[in-house]
């Protein structure tokens, strides 16, 4: 048997053909090309934008043609008032007035008396739906401000366990004096605001860093 060419499969198709069938394509390409050539001095310089066309219902509209209408390229000058209302805190308070007054007006009386009624509400909301607490009392005005200042109290002044902020434990306010009742004494910094601290003290002006002024009690 004999064996055929692998060029058999191609039957009637010779190379000159494929060299035909390129240089058409070739020819095609070329005159596409020409054909996408645009003199650019024949476009106007509208469409060379790349803004959108202005909607029809747009241009019918009364209050935008208004609105263009008050541009103009003719500027002048612009007339500004002179401010003379008054600049600063606005309140009442007198000048020998309490820190707690001043705190007062950021979070007036009224507040304390809209959250403790808005608590309570939320409370007997939250008890029909999942029954009785008996750990739950109403809360009062007077709670929410405890509340708000023992908050205020934990960025101010840290102490180790969270019941110590209501303890009425004297040797936490002076701990230092009640240990050398007992013959221990104690050495460590102080802030110069301590209570207690004697006007030496409180009033010596440190001049650099590490400077210190050691007293005895």
């Amino acid at each position: 048997m004999e064996s055929s060419d692998s060029g058999d499969e191609f039957e009637g198709w010779e190379p000159e053909d494929a060299i035909e069938a390129q240089e058409k394509y070739d020819h095609h390409v070329e005159n596409a090309l020409d054909e996408s050539d645009i003199d650019v001095s024949s476009v106007s310089s509208g469409d060379l934008t790349d803004s959108e066309p202005e909607n029809e219902s747009d241009s019918d509209d009364p209050d935008l043609n208004l609105i263009r209408d008050e541009w103009s390229r003719d500027t002048r000058g612009i007339n500004i008032g002179q401010f003379t209302h008054q600049t600063g805190p606005n309140h009442c308070l007198t000048l020998n007035a309490r820190p707690l007054e001043y705190f007062f007006l950021l979070m007036p009386e009224i507040f304390y008396e809209v959250v403790a009624h808005e608590t309570n509400l939320y409370a007997e909301q939250k008890i029909r739906q999942n029954g009785p607490d008996p750990r739950w009392h109403l809360t009062t005005p007077e709670e929410i401000r405890a509340y708000i200042g023992i908050n205020i109290m934990f960025g101010i002044k840290q102490l180790p366990r969270l019941w110590c902020y209501w303890s009425p434990d004297p040797r936490f306010v002076i701990l230092a004096e009640h240990l050398n009742l007992v013959n221990t004494y104690v050495c460590g910094t102080i802030m110069q605001n301590r209570k207690g601290l004697p006007d030496s003290i409180k009033k010596a002006k440190l001049k650099k860093q590490g400077d210190i002024i050691q007293e005895q009690k």
